[in-house]
């Protein structure tokens, strides 16, 4: 019996990016379709890349989401995926970005797949010092 094993000739399916904060998203994805795999899948690469930084991460062949920390507030990135066997496939197609503002929160609700925008402030009041003595008499 011969096997043939190859990239895969197909890209992950049904790739979703959603911004969670300023500094966070959370990506997910299908593996590619069954008759474009090609041997096994061993991996996920998925690239985050903005105009002035790249990050490249290898995820597990059994995990198909992944939240990435660290990002810059209020920046726009290109974040593909692409499946892996003994080479590496076409990549999904690119999902642009643009995490939260500073100071802003996004929720995301997995039941209604809401967003919602919560803007916080904290304002605080001190009473002006004065040093002055003043000293009234009849």
């Amino acid at each position: 019996m011969f096997f043939l094993f190859a990239a895969p000739s197909g890209p992950p399916t049904n790739f979703t990016t959603i911004v969670v904060n300023s500094t966070r998203i959370d990506l997910a994805w299908n593996p590619p379709n069954l008759q474009q795999h090609n041997g096994i899948l061993r991996y996920y690469l998925v690239v985050i890349r903005s105009a002035t930084h790249s990050r490249t991460i290898n995820v597990s062949a059994s995990q198909f989401s992944i939240a990435i920390n660290g990002l810059r507030p209020y920046t726009q990135y290109n974040c593909t995926v692409t499946a892996g066997t003994i080479g590496l496939g076409p990549s999904s197609i690119v999902n642009q970005i643009i995490t939260e503002e500073d100071g802003k929160c996004l929720l995301f609700s997995k039941k209604n797949y809401t967003h919602y925008c919560v803007y916080s402030y904290i304002c605080t009041y001190s009473k002006p010092y004065t040093s002055w003595a003043v000293n009234f008499t009849a």
